[in-house]
């Protein structure tokens, strides 16, 4: 891998977050608690696409929004290897993003689900009696899908430098000037990005803040 390749890859890298990932963020700074379900899915759909590409789907079988959920996220919560959550994230992000609701897929429909954004509720992907449905829980799927998203751009560093640089041009275009500004400067909940161990904690927990403010 050359140094110039390197640089480029960092700029985008740190561009993407500037912007994607820690609009989610400020999107709660703002009170838009649907806006942040909404980016966050927005969020997966590109960790997918940079990842996966164009991947080759039989009828049938997984595709690349599941693969991405079940590669980058259960191992931060197993609850996310289960295909049967991968699909249901997979349809209420088609219902969130193509038709501002979750009611167009037979998954949403015989699974009610219910948004819940509250630190104080631990549900996450569970049924939850009180809520007389699935919790998908903004507490919880964010700070996961931002970790999912910095360890795939991490997998794609260590492809060969065309490939990988193709691969994530192709889903968020060039960038031409290389950022220097730290994550915690994007949004005081990505500080944990700085280290040398990104930690779910930190980042839950500033989150967990803005959220019962």
């Amino acid at each position: 891998m050359n140094f110039a390749s390197n640089n480029e890859f960092e700029s985008i890298k740190r561009n993407f977050f500037d912007t994607a990932v820690a609009d989610a963020y400020r999107a709660i700074d703002g009170g838009s608690m649907m806006g942040a379900f909404i980016l966050t899915h927005c969020l997966i759909d590109y960790g997918a696409a940079i990842y996966f590409g164009d991947i080759k789907q039989d009828k049938g079988e997984p595709g690349r929004i599941e693969r991405w959920i079940v590669k980058f996220l259960a191992p931060i919560n197993p609850l996310y290897g289960q295909l049967e959550i991968a699909k249901m994230i997979k349809n209420l992000r088609n219902g969130l993003l193509h038709s501002y609701g979750s009611f167009d897929s037979s998954v949403t429909e015989h699974m009610p689900l219910r948004f819940v954004s509250s630190p104080r509720v631990d549900a996450h992907l569970m049924h939850s009696p009180s809520y007389q449905g699935r919790v998908i829980s903004l507490y919880y799927l964010l700070p996961h899908v931002t970790i999912g998203l910095w360890h795939t751009f991490e997998s794609i560093r260590k492809r060969d430098s065309n490939k990988y640089l193709s691969d994530v041009i192709q889903v968020l275009g060039r960038t031409e000037e290389i950022k220097t500004k730290t994550y915690a400067s994007m949004h005081a909940a990505l500080t944990s990005l700085d280290g040398d161990t990104i930690r779910f904690e930190l980042i839950q927990g500033f989150l967990g803040d803005m959220l019962i403010k």
